[in-house]
């Protein structure tokens, strides 16, 4: 049995998949959390309480479906390619049931899907797991979303049952969030970005992580650029989406 699996379809429509599941025995060291590229994906093996250990993985959908569904089998042929996890979960035994959702696609949403309407947390954007800071994000944004309404003050102590402010003035409100949104949280999720599309690459990947190792100051640099809106982005904007 599969517990909490998205439907074929939904694996059809996705571009991605995650997996999770809890398991004993493997070989990571205790306290540390390891992170595995391979292509098309990257996934994360930490530990846990009484001796287990959580895995997360995230793979393209097309594997998921090659594969039949079988996390088992997606597990084998993707992330145990790489050497590490092949070494660390070739003892394990699996502990929980396999979780799983299908992702449509990680980075910036619309923070104003309606008119009038804006969104908040995932609902605007959705953070790569592999950087983390995704609740620090989230309190972020609704700081910035409870200053804009405070600014706002008089605009919606006109609310009632009955009578509602002009459509205009939601709409230019609704713009306004979207203006500060993105300058607060753009440059981040473009770094972001740009390291899931590193971690995809396993030579790549290996060439970041040689040089997170051998200089301090490119590494402070790139933790800086996921977590905090007052430094601009690692790399260069371009007009792609930060899909």
């Amino acid at each position: 049995m599969r517990t909490g699996f998205p439907s074929d379809r939904q694996y059809s429509r996705a571009r991605l998949v995650a997996f999770k599941a809890h398991f004993a025995n493997t070989g990571v060291a205790p306290g540390a959390c390891e992170i595995y590229s391979y292509p098309r994906g990257y996934g994360g093996l930490s530990t846990i309480e009484n001796g287990m250990s959580n895995l997360c993985f995230i793979v393209a959908s097309r594997d998921v479906r090659r594969f039949d569904s079988n996390p088992e089998l997606v597990l084998r042929s993707t992330v145990m390619t790489n050497h590490r996890a092949a070494q660390v979960l070739a003892s394990a035994n699996r502990m929980s049931e396999w979780l799983s959702v299908s992702l449509d696609r990680f980075g910036l949403h619309d923070p104003t899907p309606k008119p009038g309407l804006i969104a908040i947390g995932d609902s605007a954007s959705f953070i790569d797991p592999f950087t983390g800071s995704g609740m620090l994000m989230a309190l972020e944004n609704g700081e910035l979303a409870a200053k804009l309404i405070l600014d706002r003050e008089d605009l919606f102590r006109t609310l009632s049952d009955n009578e509602w402010p002009a459509r205009k003035q939601l709409i230019d409100f609704a713009d306004t969030y979207s203006r500060q949104y993105r300058h607060a949280f753009g440059p981040r999720l473009q770094t972001c970005r740009w390291l899931r599309r590193t971690a995809y690459n396993p030579r790549l990947a290996d060439l970041v992580i040689l040089l997170c190792s051998a200089s301090e100051r490119f590494r402070n640099r790139i933790a800086r650029a996921t977590r905090s809106g007052e430094h601009r982005a690692f790399v260069a904007s371009d007009n792609d989406s930060m899909a």
